[in-house]
């Protein structure tokens, strides 16, 4: 992409939508932040894909009682950026994926749509269960339950997603702004990196020639190998509607 700052116009079809910016936010650099991250790890979540089941995706530090929901997809990834001349760009879109980005929608819509992606994102577990997991770990048993807890990486990481993007659109999450908000988005961040290096993503991305650019444009939209992120999140909320 070309260095020179090119203002971000949302559309998911060829008519711009007026973008609302207050204060001092600048929505370039961490909006394509936003985009490229969203990209990456929304890799299922409403969007078409063709299943097999594949034990082969199993690794060793996948929590053992959730393997059976591990199977193989590959998804069409929908999330690109394009020229409408030579100092504009916009993010290609599908208009039937719910909205997780952007503050010119309904706040409530998109927090609503981020719960429903990352919750339930704890369950309780077994002690055999307990059993398989590092020995150095220091679990909490619940008092009220008296069984173990733990998070799945995957809520996790969507989690930490979620607040870089209301860290990105304060104005409309001032809570954000506290020392506090600003250390937990900073663990976001690392923890993302991390994510994104552990999991190496080899998929090639084509260098495009724009015409409307003028200029070379990578197009993200492509087809991920993945794990199937419907069939995870139906696991995990079966999980956490009853006990182990």
């Amino acid at each position: 992409m070309d260095e020179e700052a090119l203002s971000f116009i949302e559309k998911p079809s060829l008519v711009p939508r007026d973008r609302r910016v207050t204060g001092r936010h600048n929505p370039t650099i961490p909006w394509l932040l936003v985009a490229v991250l969203s990209t990456y790890i929304l890799v299922s979540s409403s969007i078409p894909h063709s299943k097999s089941s594949n034990t082969q995706l199993w690794t060793p530090s996948d929590f053992i009682s959730a393997r059976s929901a591990i199977q193989r997809t590959t998804t069409q990834f929908t999330s690109s950026l394009d020229f409408i001349d030579r100092k504009r760009i916009y993010r290609v879109s599908d208009p039937s994926i719910p909205i997780y980005i952007g503050n010119a929608t309904s706040t409530a819509e998109i927090d609503q749509n981020w719960d429903d992606l990352i919750l339930p994102a704890d369950i309780y577990i077994t002690d055999a269960e307990s059993s398989t997991l590092p020995p150095d770990v220091n679990l909490y048993r619940s008092p009220e339950m008296g069984q173990y807890k733990i998070e799945l990486e995957v809520f996790h990481s969507l989690h930490c997603l979620n607040m870089i993007r209301k860290r990105v659109y304060a104005e409309e999450y001032p809570e954000m702004l506290s020392a506090n908000a600003i250390v937990h988005v900073d663990h976001c961040i690392e923890s993302l990196r991390e994510l994104i290096m552990c999991e190496g993503n080899m998929t090639p991305i084509p260098i495009e020639w724009s015409e409307k650019g003028e200029r070379i444009n990578p197009n993200y939209a492509q087809k991920h190998s993945c794990r199937d992120f419907d069939a995870l999140k139906e696991w995990t909320k079966g999980r956490a509607e009853k006990s182990p």
